[in-house]
C-alpha cells in the first residue's frame, strides 16, 4: 500500500513539474532577455516591408492597419533593425502606443527571441 501511495505521489510531482515547464495555455515557456532601452519608431510591419512606409505621412495608414490587427514592430534608429511588437499577455500590442505612430520615440522593454524572430514587449514609451 505504501509503495502504491509513493508511486502516485511521484507521478503527481512529475506531472506538476511538466505542467509548470509548459508555460501558459499549452505554449512552451520562453526565457526573455534583460530590459533594453531603444530609440526609433513604431511601424506597421506590412507597409514598412512593402513600401518602407514610416514617419508622420504614414500615421493615418498605420492607424487603419492597427484597427485591422496587422502586425506592428519597432524600427531601431540608425541600425534598421526591426523587432516584432509583442503584447503583454494576449492584449493588442498597439493599445497604448497609437498616439506615438509616426514619431521618433524612446522605448524600454524586454526582448524575446525564438524561431528566428526577435520580439519586443514595450513597457514604457516617450516621444523624442
Amino acid at each position: 500500500m505504501k509503495r502504491i501511495l509513493f508511486m502516485l505521489l511521484a507521478v503527481a510531482v512529475v506531472a506538476a513539474a511538466a505542467h509548470a515547464a509548459e508555460g501558459h495555455d499549452g505554449h512552451a515557456a520562453v526565457h526573455a532577455a534583460p530590459t533594453v532601452t531603444l530609440e526609433g519608431e513604431i511601424v506597421d510591419i506590412t507597409c514598412y516591408l512593402r513600401h518602407e512606409s514610416s514617419g508622420p505621412k504614414h500615421i493615418k495608414c498605420a492607424t487603419f492597419c492597427a484597427d485591422q490587427a496587422m502586425p506592428f514592430g519597432f524600427l531601431v534608429a540608425g541600425t534598421g533593425r526591426l523587432y516584432l511588437l509583442l503584447p503583454d499577455g494576449h492584449a493588442d500590442p498597439t493599445k497604448d502606443l497609437r498616439q506615438h505612430f509616426g514619431q521618433k520615440v524612446q522605448v524600454t522593454g524586454v526582448l524575446t527571441e525564438g524561431n528566428d524572430l526577435t520580439g519586443l514587449q514595450i513597457d514604457t514609451v516617450k516621444a523624442l
